[in-house]
């Protein structure tokens, strides 16, 4: 079982009381990987949830000419794996490790199971899950808008 201490300190687990932290730390499971090593490819079936406990992650996408594009670099206890743990579709992205790294990891069963026996602690982690995801769809939003607006602008004086 994973200390409620470490949990206790990572934002998606922080709206969360000592009953609660205790009932993820049972779910809660830790794996290691090298540096370099992919832990997840685009179209490979989810259904994991990784926070970063230690390390630094990369996140890409496969471009159509077939070049990966680097979309983040994620580090710790932040999140990743979260579109394909909610829809249980398959991932959008590549997920590789950058130097060797720790990952806490929840599994969508074990998870569905604590939604069943605890749905406050369920709705408050899937509540900031939500709102964290809400966080960087604003932020893409404002960066496609700039975008936008300069292919706008370079565009008129072409």
């Amino acid at each position: 079982m994973v200390d409620k201490a470490v949990l206790k300190n990572i934002p998606l687990f922080k709206n969360l009381d000592n009953k609660e932290l205790d009932v993820i730390a049972k779910i809660v499971k830790e794996e290691a990987y090298p540096s370099e090593e992919i832990i997840f490819s685009e179209n490979m079936q989810g259904g994991r949830l990784f926070i970063i406990k230690k390390g630094t992650v990369k996140i890409s996408k496969t471009l159509r000419e077939g070049e990966r594009q680097n979309l983040n670099i994620l580090k710790e206890n932040e999140f990743f794996g979260e579109c394909s743990f909610i829809d249980s579709r398959p991932h959008s992205a590549t997920a590789e490790t950058l130097k060797n790294t720790d990952l806490f990891i929840i599994e969508k069963s074990d998870f569905d199971k604590l939604e069943e026996t605890n749905p406050m602690c369920g709705y408050k982690v899937l509540r900031t899950l939500t709102l964290t995801i809400n966080g960087i769809l604003r932020q893409m939003d404002e960066k496609f808008i700039d975008m936008v607006k300069y292919v706008w602008e370079y565009g008129s004086k072409s």
